[in-house]
């Protein structure tokens, strides 16, 4: 994500309110959410867009069956506070309790703690550190 999304307002000035029914989308799936490379948009469409599942873990094992890969774990983990855990799940094609056990710590652990991800307050303007 890039840094000026950090701070809400600025998110919020590069994208406007979400439209009804539309939840934020990369048109480059591989890139960053960033101007320029996010829109609103339908869940049809966001998941006409999705990038093939990737296939090597947090660990680096291999799983053909896995539908996030440690890229999209850390994206997750920025996004909290961000977005509503619904809305994470419907941009990574996940249910929303895949969400919660992530960003609770029950799945993909990490061997090492990750580094502190900045989180807007319930306001949406001030941050504060997740940990």
């Amino acid at each position: 994500m890039c840094d000026s999304w950090l701070v809400f307002e600025n998110f919020l000035a590069n994208m406007g309110e979400p439209p009804p029914n539309m939840s934020i989308d990369r048109i480059d799936p591989n890139g960053n959410y960033e101007p320029g490379n996010c829109r609103w948009a339908t869940h049809k469409q966001q998941t006409a867009n999705r990038r093939p599942f990737k296939q090597i873990g947090l660990r680096g094992e291999r799983n053909s069956k896995a539908k996030l890969a440690a890229t999209d774990v850390e994206q997750i983990r920025a996004l909290k506070g961000i977005l509503p855990q619904w809305q994470i799940a419907q941009i990574f094609g996940v249910n929303q309790s895949n969400i919660s056990q992530i960003l609770a710590g029950k799945t993909w652990v990490c061997d090492t703690a990750p580094d502190p991800v900045p989180a807007f307050d319930a306001v949406g303007a001030t941050m504060t550190s997740p940990w």
